[in-house]
């Protein structure tokens, strides 16, 4: 015993008390003397399972709290039934469901057996969560999928769309072309160099319009 318990036991010891069941009910009556049947009897209405505590634990603080609630008849059989009913209401409703409507001799075979119970559930449970994630991604695969499809599609369909502006843009040029011939007469034919020079800046300009290299 340490800090105020190691005061008080000494201050036990030396008042005389030295026999075991002496002690036991000074100490209770130092800690507990204010604590009466009634605020332990609503505890006892209140206590359910807490989350994350084990079925034990809570089997456990339940049967401590009972016992000071009904301090003279908490181990007859009747109040043994009350007891067991409590810890029944303070389960999940899953595990309400798997003991409910079942009968137990004693309170530590209904404890054993609802653990039993949990042990399983929560198996299930995590069968399910992995379940349920392996679903998610799968969900998740196929939509990434489905994008890519989709944006193959939309760069398939960019790419149509420059092809027919190329196109476009290189009919322009050759109609142009057309005119150019047409507006040129008998006489001006003999002038090669400046019709070779007008012929190259017009194919520089078709070869921009359509991407390809220009040459020098």
């Amino acid at each position: 015993m340490t800090d105020r318990a190691q005061k008080v036991m000494k201050y036990i010891l030396e008042s005389g008390a030295d026999e075991y069941d002496s002690v036991k009910e000074k100490l209770m009556d130092h800690f507990h003397g204010d604590e009466t049947a009634e605020k332990y009897l609503n505890k006892f209405k209140k206590a359910s399972k807490k989350p994350g505590e084990k079925i034990y634990d809570f089997a456990i603080r339940l049967k401590e709290i009972f016992k000071y609630a009904y301090p003279d008849a908490y181990m007859q059989d009747s109040f043994q039934i009350i007891l067991q009913q409590k810890f029944i209401d303070g389960l999940d409703e899953k595990l309400q469901m798997k003991v409910k409507y079942k009968t137990f001799q004693t309170f530590d075979e209904l404890v054993s057996e609802t653990r039993k119970y949990s042990v399983r559930l929560d198996v299930i449970e995590e069968n399910e969560e992995k379940h349920e994630f392996v679903n998610q991604i799968s969900k998740t695969s196929d939509v990434s999928k489905l994008r890519e499809k989709l944006e193959l599609v939309e760069l398939k369909q960019l790419i149509e769309k420059q092809n027919e502006k190329h196109s476009e843009s290189v009919k322009a040029v050759v109609a142009a072309l057309k005119d150019e011939f047409k507006s040129i007469s008998a006489a001006q034919c003999t002038k090669q160099s400046d019709m070779s020079l007008r012929m190259l800046e017009l194919t520089k300009a078709v070869n921009r319009e359509s991407g390809e290299r220009v040459p020098p």
